[in-house]
This record gives C-alpha cells, structure tokens and sequence, in this order.
C-alpha cells in the first residue's frame, strides 16, 4: 500500500467502472473522469480520510482502500480492487490497514458487506472482522432483496 496519489484517478476510474465492481459494490452507474478525478482529489485531502492506493508487488495499480467517516476512534473501511481478484491482495491490504489504524490508536473499524459479495466477506474475516449485525433486506438489487452484513473489528 501506498499513499493515493492524483494520477491514480484514472486507474481507479477504470475499477469502479467495471460491470462487476459496480455490483458488487452496490454503485448503479459508471462514474465519469471529471466528477471520479474530483472526488479522489477530496478523499486526498481531507483530514478526515485515511485513502490508500493497493498495488501488486512489482507496482501494478489494483485499487484503493480508505477509512472515512472518522469519529471517536471509530471508522468504516471501505476497500475497491480490481482483478486479478482471489489473490489474497484484498485481506493483505486490509491487514495493514487494521494494524496502521490500531497503532494509531483507533478502537474499532466496521465495514458493510452485501451478501452476493462472500469473497469481500472472506477477505474481512481473513483479517479478523466478525459479523456484528445483519441488516435484513437493506437493498434491492437486481429486484430481488439482499442482506447486508455489517462487519466489525476491535481493537484488543
């Protein structure tokens, strides 16, 4: 992981734009360059938002992975990659993440994980998210109503 840096917009953009991703993450259209280059440049900045590029050993960009929503030494943690997927790069970058945030002195960190998305779920589990609560029929994708399970991790 590294920090996210402004010409990683466009990768990224390219990402989150990916039929899949756009599923998974429960987005319900593609972003376009100006507004997804806007809106990188603002989680760059912000005080309030730990943003995070994940890459391949070797330097291959796969995505970002932030922390926002920062109160009370509580956040949510977000983490959008793209292929290759099942690689083990998802837990690795939240493995560091947990461990940067708990060392700064964060209590708790949650994430919120759709039920048609059981490979985010691993990744968080891998990394030692419990499943804290279920919200029952949160979304509808698709037409059909799916859980969403909300992840969490304390600090010991």
């Amino acid at each position: 992981m590294r920090a996210f840096v402004p010409d990683d917009a466009e990768f990224y953009r390219q990402i989150v734009n990916m039929p899949e991703v756009i599923r998974l993450a429960d987005r319900h259209d593609h972003v376009g360059a100006v507004a997804h280059r806007e809106w990188c440049q603002q989680m760059c900045m912000a005080e309030d938002v730990w943003f995070w590029a994940v890459e391949q050993s070797g330097g291959g960009f796969l995505g970002a992975v932030w922390l926002w929503y920062i109160r009370d030494k509580v956040a949510e943690i977000r983490i959008i990659l793209g292929p290759p997927w099942g690689q083990g790069y998802g837990k690795e970058a939240l493995r560091l993440l947990v461990g940067d945030a708990f060392a700064h002195g964060f209590d708790k960190l949650y994430a919120y994980v759709l039920e048609i998305n059981p490979r985010a779920k691993t990744a968080f589990e891998a990394a030692g998210f419990e499943i804290e609560a279920t919200l029952r029929a949160e979304r509808i994708l698709e037409g059909r109503p799916v859980d969403v399970w909300r992840l969490a991790i304390w600090r010991q």
